[in-house]
Order: C-alpha cells, then sequence, then structure tokens
C-alpha cells in the first residue's frame, strides 16, 4: 500500500447533504461526495491544458488518478471519513427562500480524510494530480447542493504529514485581506498547473497558453487560466446575507437553466473567510466572447463585486 494521505475538511459555510430521505443529513454519502467534486476539478482542470481534447482521452486521464470500473485501471485508493466535529440539521435555508429548508450539517463541522492509495496502484505524478485536484477542490470549489452558490464551502486543514505542503501547496485557510486570499490562489494555481502537466501522458500532448481563455464551454466546466478567478471586493459578515446576494438570478440563461437542454452554472461561486468576514471567489467557464459586453452574467458577476480577474484583466 502506497503511503496514506491524511488530512481535515472544515466547511465554513452550511453544507447541504442528504440521501434517499431530503429530510435526513447523509453523513455517510460524504466520502462519494468528495471523490465526485475532487474528479470534477481534475477534469477542470486537466481537459483546459489540451485544446480540444476528446472526452475519451479525458476519461482515461480522470481513471489514471481516481481508478475506474475498467479493469485496466482498477480501484486506485480506499478512502476514510470520520466526524470530528459535526453538527447535522434538517432546518438549513437554502438562501433564497426561508419557506424551503435543507438537511445537512451547519457551518463549522469539520471530518478527518483518510485516502489510502493500493499497493502499486499509484505512480508519483497520479499521486500529486490527486493532491492538486483536492486543493483546488478546497479553494476554488464546494460540496453539495448549491454548491455552485456558496454552500458547502470547504477550507483543508494540514495534519502531521503535511502531504500539500510536500508540493509547496499552502492550505492556508486564514487571511488578514483579501490581497493575501488572491496571492494565495494565484500562487496555489500555478503549482496545480505546472504539477499536473508534469503527467507524461498530458506533457507530451500540445498544450495551450494559461492566458487564453476558455471557448465552447458550453458543455464542460474548464480551467485554463488565472483569467477566469476573481476575487470580489464586496465582503459582509453575515453569512446568511452574502449566500442570500450570490443564489442567481432566474432571468439570466447564462448563469444555468433548468428544463429541456439543461445547463449546470458556468459560474462557480464559493465563500472565504478574511478576518471574520466573507468574501466570495468565482470561477468562471466563459460559453462566450469575454468581450461581449451584453452578457447577463457579466453583469450579475459585476453587481457582485467581481471586478477583476486573479490575471489583471476586467471581469
Amino acid at each position: 500500500m502506497g503511503k496514506e494521505i491524511t488530512f481535515n475538511i472544515k466547511f465554513i459555510t452550511p453544507l447541504l447533504l442528504h440521501g434517499a430521505d431530503s429530510r435526513t443529513p447523509d453523513e455517510l454519502g460524504l466520502a462519494k461526495a468528495l471523490r465526485g467534486a475532487w474528479r470534477f476539478w481534475f477534469r477542470a482542470v486537466a481537459g483546459g491544458m489540451v485544446d480540444n481534447i476528446s472526452p475519451g482521452k479525458l476519461h482515461e486521464y480522470e481513471s489514471q488518478v481516481f481508478g475506474s470500473a475498467d479493469e485496466r485501471y482498477g480501484a486506485k485508493f480506499r478512502m476514510l471519513v470520520e466526524r470530528i466535529h459535526a453538527k447535522p440539521s434538517c432546518n438549513i435555508p437554502p438562501g433564497f427562500n426561508t419557506r424551503f429548508l435543507f438537511a445537512g450539517f451547519d457551518a463549522g463541522s469539520e471530518f478527518a480524510i483518510k485516502i489510502m492509495p493500493r499497493k502499486d496502484a499509484m505512480s508519483p505524478d497520479q499521486r500529486n494530480a490527486l493532491l492538486c485536484a483536492i486543493w483546488l477542490w478546497g479553494n476554488l470549489g464546494a460540496l453539495g447542493q448549491r454548491a455552485r452558490r456558496g454552500f458547502g464551502s470547504p477550507v483543508i486543514v494540514e495534519r502531521s504529514d503535511k502531504c500539500f505542503a510536500g508540493l509547496a501547496l499552502s492550505p492556508e485557510n486564514t487571511f488578514k485581506s483579501d490581497k493575501d486570499l488572491e496571492q494565495h490562489l494565484i500562487d496555489g494555481l500555478r503549482i496545480v498547473w505546472d504539477k499536473i502537466s508534469e503527467d507524461p501522458d498530458i506533457r507530451n500532448i500540445k498544450s495551450i497558453k494559461t492566458d487564453s481563455l476558455p471557448q465552447n464551454t458550453k458543455d464542460c466546466f474548464f480551467l485554463r487560466s488565472l483569467g477566469q478567478v476573481a476575487v470580489s471586493g464586496n465582503k459582509m459578515a453575515d453569512l446568511n446575507s452574502i449566500l442570500q446576494n450570490v443564489h442567481g438570478d432566474s432571468s439570466c440563461g447564462e448563469l444555468g437553466y433548468i428544463g429541456r437542454g439543461r445547463l449546470a452554472s458556468p459560474v462557480f461561486v464559493r465563500l472565504h473567510q478574511v478576518d471574520n468576514q466573507f468574501y466570495p471567489v468565482m470561477t468562471w467557464s466563459e460559453p462566450k466572447d469575454p468581450a461581449d459586453a451584453r452578457s447577463c452574467a457579466r453583469r450579475w458577476l459585476n453587481d457582485r463585486g467581481f471586478q477583476k480577474y486573479l490575471s489583471g484583466k476586467t471581469v
């Protein structure tokens, strides 16, 4: 068995997570949900590295890191999730309407994670790619229902093995200012890009430039550059107020829509704590021409304080 990976996850916003019974928080489903979220962010960044990558090739990369039912890959690792301090709740308002209540865990809930790679199943490059995907999720992503609108926002807490520090990735989760948060994200994203691109299969394929913007991403969420991530200038101390503020706009189809041809939102907004206040962080897999000022999604983002990408370009 390979070297274990251990760390804690603390959710700084309510985690909306239930199983077959929508009225009961689903702690047992947490491990499965985490695997799915980590796969999502690996797929986003690996798919963003290679121009015109085929779905089959992207699935192959993903299977090499996370495993697959395909016998060529098999199971890569086992995972244990242990409750450290969790507050189950069946009465969490979803942020947009207090008449509806969701099941899950209140803000402040914390879980210990242990990942146990199977013997000879993961190469050093694949292990690094897994850690990078987890770091991405811990800084840009979230978990559970309404994860793209601030709920289930996590922070990673290192344990004795300091597995993220070994990649020079900081799991820092306390910031004194929004500038500290921005620099943390810039440094981490550059390391993630470099580490995943070291995978021989990706290295041998022509990669695109990291300052280019995504194109034709209607059906996929791709992360290709610092020009897709922004920290909002609007901060709030009241968690409920900021969750309501970022919940979405049903009149703007560019933020996702339900119905025939359902489209998941290409805008992922999560929250970070900075000096006892909450700042939204946005990642946008832009499906339209970035120069199109008529975009309703762009207006929605500007209204919520997203003015500059981490690259310095205007949102």
